[in-house]
């Protein structure tokens, strides 16, 4: 017998105490995904129904909905302004009101008149 292709019981040996050393256990072999587990994973059909990189093309991009909201943001500020705008006239002619009221109220016992309430 040729000595150099014959395994010794020492080579042997040192194979099998590589293996024993580096091949998984049952423990660790818990871990990996079983059959059961790689059912419930998304097939080829299922993912034919998810959306295509052409489809979300048409939707709004981020910068999109920023831009929408930006200009949203500067209409209702434009109207915040003009409502308090509006508030500022209304006490204004309630006050310029409130004056002439006041001053026909002045002229009339001035002329000692007598005003109806209609």
């Amino acid at each position: 017998m040729n000595q150099t292709s014959d395994p010794t019981i020492k080579d042997v040996m040192e194979v099998v105490e590589f293996i024993r050393d580096n091949a998984a256990t049952k423990d660790d072999i818990k871990n990996f995904a079983t059959k059961d587990d790689l059912k419930n994973l998304a097939t080829k059909d299922d993912l034919k129904n998810f959306a295509t990189k052409d489809d979300l093309q048409n939707f709004a991009t981020r910068d999109d909905l920023r831009n929408a909201k930006d200009e949203m943001i500067g209409h209702i500020d434009g109207f915040i302004k003009l409502h308090k705008d509006m508030d500022t006239e209304i006490a204004a002619l309630k006050s310029s009101y409130q004056r002439h009221e006041d001053q026909i109220s002045q002229i009339v016992r001035h002329l000692g008149l007598q005003l109806s309430a209609a």
